[in-house]
């Protein structure tokens, strides 16, 4: 039987992406995205966690500051590992592999990933995380 694994947000970034380097030297882009939606008489305020590999992540880290309206595309992937102490943790967050900028001053800039890309070669099960 075959499986799906996509996920579409449009929301607002709360603070800068966090551009870091994995010890292979390969660029990694982290931001958390504000989705909001109404229940009822209330808005609610879901935050998603995203994450973009390699070396359009260096160019892309300029545009997505605090404020900044997107609307991302990926797929969901959940890591778990083990702190110092023994307890296991874990992070659930969107592997992008489409960007595209509302608004604003770069309104409209639409970025894709290779569907091979992340830094991982195509066929590979396992993303390369710190």
């Amino acid at each position: 039987m075959a499986s799906l694994n996509s996920c579409m947000f449009i929301g607002n970034l709360g603070k800068d992406a966090e551009l870091r380097y994995l010890a292979s030297g390969l660029a990694k882009l982290d931001w958390s995205l504000a989705v909001n939606h109404r229940r009822g008489e209330t808005n609610e305020t879901e935050w998603v966690n995203c994450v973009w590999f390699g070396e359009r992540a260096e160019k892309l880290a300029q545009y997505l500051v605090k404020g900044a309206s997107l609307y991302v595309e990926g797929r969901m992937n959940t890591r778990t590992w083990d702190d110092d102490g023994g307890k296991r943790h874990y992070r659930t967050e969107i592997v992008v592999n489409t960007v595209q900028l509302l608004g604003g001053r770069h309104g409209g800039e639409q970025v894709h990933e290779p569907r091979q890309g992340h830094g991982v070669t195509a066929g590979a099960d396992v993303l390369p995380f710190d």
